[in-house]
């Protein structure tokens, strides 16, 4: 297996971690310009122009980078199952012709049996794989946004 358990739930833990980091600074940046909407529509000359001008500006900046992580991720796992299905299917083929060739019935009940065990180990650790490749992939479409929002709340709290 090529990455353990325990990085796994590690990553799944710091991707939590950053979805939570992403709701509150969310929740702080828009308190914070629905004050200065407020403020903008009491007295419109003083408004915070700049800060009201990035608001639509940034979302797209930042959601455009994620869906662009989005995309380069399925197209990652569209690979990674692409590889999967083609082993499985040259496995498949391997384990029929060996049990085709196997004329003695104990021995092709172990060798199904060895052939059994071997898949589910194998579905296991490509299962692994996946969940961390998803993990990576939930990293990367997140950071954009998480490093917006998270500049955003630390600007605004200047």
């Amino acid at each position: 297996m090529k990455k353990p358990v325990s990085d796994i739930l590690r990553n799944a833990e710091a991707n939590l971690r950053t979805g939570q980091e992403m709701a509150e600074a969310s929740a702080f940046v828009v308190q914070k310009r629905l004050e200065k909407l407020a403020g903008a529509a009491v007295d419109p000359i003083r408004a915070d122009h700049a800060e009201l001008g990035l608001m639509g500006s940034e979302k797209v900046e930042a959601f455009t980078a994620s869906a662009g992580a989005a995309s380069h991720a399925a197209f990652e796992m569209g690979e990674t199952c692409t590889d999967i299905a083609r082993r499985n299917s040259d496995q498949l083929q391997s384990n029929l012709d060996a049990l085709s060739r196997e004329t003695n019935e104990a021995k092709r009940l172990a060798l199904q049996t060895e052939q059994v065990a071997q898949f589910w180990g194998q579905a296991m650790v490509d299962g692994m794989a996946l969940w961390s490749q998803g993990l990576s992939a939930q990293a990367k479409i997140m950071a954009p946004l998480h490093a917006r929002v998270t500049e955003n709340a630390k600007r605004l709290k200047d």
